[in-house]
């Protein structure tokens, strides 16, 4: 652990560390010198893509701590990647999510990010704010229906966070700032996913968008561990000026 902390202050100090250098990166989501205006639409953006000018969000030049951002704002707006769809399919994978966000509204649920099926109600596999609950919820729904929640213990705040989801097998826990949030065990059966959507819960039709912006989106196709998931949190946290406590 010691060698790991030196490495990690080395790293820091370099300034040559990017959350793309942990293994089993499969997106990230950064609208860094993406060449927009400030209230432009963004149509894509890396592995992810808006075709419909009405659904597209918007680009904010100056959003969490300077750093531009890409809002949704929680009517119709939602951008795809189907190619992530794999990294969530099948039965009790792992993979972790890693989100720099700002969650701007608690009136409704509102679903992040989910993986669907374009056929089905079932399956999908998200992360969303529930309002009936007044938390953050993981939520896993199988092929045959069955649904797996692992709920939060509260309302998040409405400030800028890093929020990381890590699922290893039937373990789940969610961070806000490295805090725990979600600790729980989910266990339903195989989901048989196609498609990838940030912004929105969306399966056969559109059900509901999420208030939200967002400034950096990143997905693993397994579990980091404490350290590496510590390594990034203190990365970010110096970008966009969060509160990150170690794991």
């Amino acid at each position: 652990m010691i060698g790991i902390d030196i490495n990690m202050t080395q790293t820091f100090a370099n300034g040559d560390f990017s959350i793309s250098d942990i293994s089993g990166i499969e997106t990230d989501f950064n609208p860094i010198n993406l060449g927009l205006d400030d209230g432009d639409p963004v149509p894509s953006l890396g592995d992810f893509g808006q075709s419909t000018p009405g659904f597209q969000p918007t680009y904010i030049a100056n959003g969490i701590n300077g750093q531009p951002t890409i809002r949704f704002d929680g009517t119709d707006d939602w951008m795809e990647a189907d190619s992530l769809a794999g990294v969530f399919d099948g039965d009790d994978p792992s993979f972790t999510v890693v989100m720099v966000a700002d969650l701007n509204d608690f009136t409704g649920d509102n679903t992040y990010w989910m993986a669907a099926s374009s056929s089905a109600v079932n399956p999908f596999s998200r992360l969303l704010f529930s309002n009936g609950l007044d938390a953050i919820q993981d939520q896993r729904r199988d092929d045959s229906g069955s649904l797996g929640n692992a709920n939060g213990s509260g309302e998040p705040a409405s400030v800028p966070m890093i929020i990381t989801t890590r699922h290893a097998g039937t373990a789940v826990k969610t961070y806000f700032d490295g805090v725990i949030e979600i600790d729980a065990a989910q266990d339903v059966g195989t989901l048989t996913l196609d498609f990838f959507t940030l912004g929105a819960f969306r399966n056969v039709s559109i059900i509901q968008e999420a208030s939200i912006d967002v400034a950096r989106f990143a997905v693993y196709n397994r579990a980091l561990s404490d350290a590496e998931l510590n390594q990034i949190g203190q990365s970010l946290s110096v970008t966009y000026n969060t509160n990150w406590t170690n794991i």
